[in-house]
């Protein structure tokens, strides 16, 4: 009987430890994609911003989003880039998993990052007055060719 208890009883411990820190990975993982789609969306709703302006707002979105929800993520660092068509957002941070006997510390990287386009109001604006000014010519342009999906016929 103590043979098995001593063989049995630490595998089953170390086996409910590794799940119990593989779940709180897969929530700290979930939490920095959100942040990120988060950060991403709200910048492109606030696409007329200047560039520098739209990328504090997004590092203050992921950022609200981030805080107290981690378990045991410290200081992930967002990375935001703003482009003139595109924005993106990226989070990374690490988590340390405490010493097993059997198999040591270990360090577990966490990495998310969204992307979305950067529509401005102003070419929504022009696409919908050019859409109208071909429907209403009859799917023909300027020059009398006819509009396709993909731009004029030839």
């Amino acid at each position: 009987m103590t043979l098995e208890a001593a063989v049995i009883i630490p595998m089953i411990l170390i086996t409910t430890i590794l799940i119990f820190w593989t779940g709180v990975l897969l929530y700290d993982r979930a939490a920095v994609r959100s942040a990120a789609s988060a950060a991403v969306l709200r910048g492109s709703e606030r696409a007329e911003l200047s560039n520098e302006e739209l990328a504090d707002l997004m590092k203050e979105v992921a950022g609200s989003w981030l805080n107290g929800r981690l378990v045991l993520m410290d200081d992930p660092q967002v990375e935001v880039s703003v482009e003139y068509e595109s924005i993106r957002t990226g989070i990374t941070g690490s988590v340390e998993v405490p010493a097993l006997p059997v198999f040591g510390s270990a360090v577990w990287d966490v990495h998310a990052s969204a992307e979305a386009m950067r529509l401005r109001e102003s070419q929504i604006v022009r696409t919908i007055r050019r859409i109208d000014r071909v429907l209403e010519e009859g799917g023909k342009t300027e020059e009398g060719k006819e509009e396709t999906e993909y731009g004029e016929a030839p």
